[in-house]
């Protein structure tokens, strides 16, 4: 009997867990067609798009063969599961130092508190302007739904609502790699209680409580930060970095947006406080949270891989380091693999979703990869505002050209202090703790890393917000950078005037820095990205209420820009006078208005400049209404038809 019970080990359990994962992947595999037999084969062979149901049962395939090949390859590094943990020199992450200023428990907690209400203020108005585009096709698809035609040919007629299934929230991925999961999941579940408590429809929904989590999340993630440079001993840099991000124009843009970022930023640091507890104590409840973190990472946002993979490198270039390396590498190659099996059974139904979108939808790969896009690349992360002035017409571009024309000395100088600061604590880093330093720098070569794949190999244009995640690492090198240059001004004084000059100079570093992204806050703030609440406001609510039962009486026709979410009724595929004109006489014989909404107007100019013409011809239109956007591709001008 002791040698049965010496079977039930939970290191014997979690081989038998595998073992049945294993083995009913693999009768999954037997019952479930082949791709390459299937319908989804054939449809692709033909040229039509296949359906969502192919596409999720290609990907559900694939998901079961990956979930095999890592469970066996699980089961082999099992083997290595009992090897003796050997006294090593350890791996410490100490990134503080003794004469760094001390702060208690409470004072932390106290002081961490206030930045998240700042943040919070700021934040707070936002959560209710109008989703851009990226964010209502996100809602439209895979967490609201959206209303459509019941006659494709009479877009003025009656509607009907079609809701994602909560299949679609977990597995669509019609528009491309826009589904973030842990996003669109817990959005759904506010909207659904929303619902419930206020009584509304289930075809009703309102922007703030689809951006609540995201909202939780972004808080979150500057509590989670501080923690991290807590842990790492560095708990004033750890405040300072939350203040920086707090004021960061992306984290006051995506700490918001109804998007998965802000979960990556909340789960990011979290994953390297385990990190750090798994390399400093090698116990399988570190190693097991940092599988669960490397999950939700991944699940809230994809984008992170190339980080995650460097961190990953990073992390086995330290265990190499150390005599009691075996056990680190074997517990590390399976937390590894437990995620892996764990986020591949899940999002490989994206896969062939996203694959057909990129072949749908090649006429949208952006703007070419200059130098221009990469001075804008560089600045973004550090800033949140481009560096070039594209569009001097717009008066609410924000670049820091313009900013430096109109205020040199301030923004001149928040310029060089902000990259000084960085260049310093960077620096500092390395000096202070190596192996913090390491893995910092992977994430930031990440960026590096995922610039040339976009560039070389995708050649489809990155988006500066894709390197998201070197933010809260930029951020903390700026603070280990503000932290040095407080301590030197101190130490340039009399001891009685240490502590006064060290916070003074705190303090004048984060006003100034405040001051200098001020104006990208204030247009934050007051300005939404896209405004097609505000361009319905003054069109078809202008004339009458939403019913999607009755026939419309005004007509609206979209160019360039368009959501569905807000307008299910609108024309969206106008692209030149032939495609207006049908309107513009069917207005004119039912007597019904007609509004023509311009959004990208370069773009429009570029391949619709008849239409505009006749837009422009103040006997025919009249512009009633301009939104303005920080970005001119997302500024809507709105022209209304005028009668005889």
């Amino acid at each position: 009997m002791p040698r049965l019970r010496s079977l039930f080990t939970p290191l014997n359990f979690g081989r038998l867990i595998l073992l049945g994962v294993l083995l009913f992947s693999a009768e999954q595999l037997d019952e479930m067609r082949p791709p390459w037999k299937s319908a989804w084969a054939r449809h692709r062979a033909e040229g039509k798009e296949p359906t969502f149901n192919e596409h999720l049962s290609t990907g559900l395939w694939y998901g079961a063969a990956a979930r095999v090949g890592l469970c066996g390859l699980l089961l082999v590094v099992s083997l290595g599961w009992g090897v003796k943990r050997e006294p090593g020199s350890g791996t410490t992450f100490m990134l503080g130092k003794k004469t760094d200023p001390q702060l208690s428990p409470q004072v932390f907690g106290v002081v961490l508190g206030v930045i998240v209400l700042g943040a919070l203020a700021m934040r707070l108005p936002r959560m209710d302007h109008s989703f851009w585009g990226d964010e209502a096709h996100a809602v439209g698809a895979y967490i609201h739904g959206n209303f459509r035609p019941v006659d494709k040919t009479q877009l003025d007629g009656p509607l009907f609502f079609e809701q994602p299934t909560w299949e679609q929230t977990f597995f669509s991925a019609r528009h491309g790699a826009n589904n973030h999961v842990v996003f669109s999941a817990t959005s759904r579940l506010c909207l659904n209680l929303w619902q419930k408590i206020t009584g509304q429809p289930h075809t009703a929904f309102t922007e703030w409580i689809i951006r609540l989590p995201v909202l939780i999340a972004g808080l979150g993630a500057l509590i989670t930060m501080a923690l991290l440079l807590k842990r790492w001993g560095a708990p004033l840099p750890g405040l300072m970095t939350a203040a920086f991000l707090t004021m960061h124009p992306w984290h006051v843009r995506y700490g918001v947006e109804a998007r998965g970022y802000a979960f990556m930023l909340l789960f990011v640091p979290a994953f390297l406080i385990c990190l750090t507890n798994a390399l400093e104590k090698n116990r399988w409840r570190d190693w097991l949270a940092v599988a669960l973190m490397e999950f939700l990472i991944m699940y809230s946002w994809a984008g992170v891989m190339y980080a995650l993979a460097m961190v990953n490198v990073a992390a086995a270039a330290l265990m190499l380091m150390r005599r009691d390396r075996l056990p680190l590498l074997i517990r590390w190659l399976t937390a590894n693999l437990l995620a892996a099996a764990v986020f591949v059974s899940l999002y490989l139904p994206h896969v062939p979703q996203i694959e057909s979108a990129r072949r749908r939808l090649l006429w949208l790969k952006g703007l070419p990869m200059d130098k221009v896009w990469f001075h804008n690349l560089l600045t973004q992360p550090f800033t949140g505002i481009s560096y070039h002035e594209q569009y001097a017409t717009n008066p609410h571009e924000l670049s820091w050209e313009r900013l430096l024309s109109q205020s040199p000395v301030l923004t001149g100088v928040g310029f060089v202090v902000l990259f000084g600061a960085f260049t310093l604590g960077f620096f500092v880093m390395w000096r202070r703790s190596k192996p913090v330093a390491l893995v910092v720098t992977s994430v930031l070569s990440a960026a590096i890393i995922c610039t040339l794949h976009f560039k070389y190999i995708l050649e489809d244009e990155l988006r500066p917000w894709y390197l998201i995640f070197t933010l809260p690492f930029l951020a903390m090198c700026v603070a280990l950078g503000w932290l040095e240059a407080a301590c030197f001004c101190a130490r340039c004084v009399p001891q009685r005037w240490r502590n006064m000059t060290f916070a003074n100079t705190m303090i004048a570093l984060v006003l100034l820095m405040s001051a200098s992204l001020w104006p990208a806050n204030a247009s934050l703030v007051s300005m939404a990205e896209e405004n097609y609440k505000g361009a319905v406001a003054a069109t078809i609510a202008r004339h009458e209420p939403f019913s999607p039962d009755a026939t419309s009486g005004v007509l609206t026709v979209w160019l360039w820009r368009f959501s569905a979410l807000y307008d299910p009724r609108g024309e969206s595929r106008a692209r030149d006078l032939a495609t207006v004109q049908p309107y513009m006489e069917r207005a004119l014989q039912t007597g019904k208005e007609l509004y023509v909404i311009v959004g990208f107007r370069d773009l429009a100019q570029l391949k619709s400049a008849d239409i505009l013409a006749v837009l422009e011809d103040t006997a025919r239109f009249e512009r009633t209404a301009t939104f303005h956007s920080r970005e001119s591709l997302h500024s809507l001008d709105v022209y209304r038809m005028k009668r005889p």
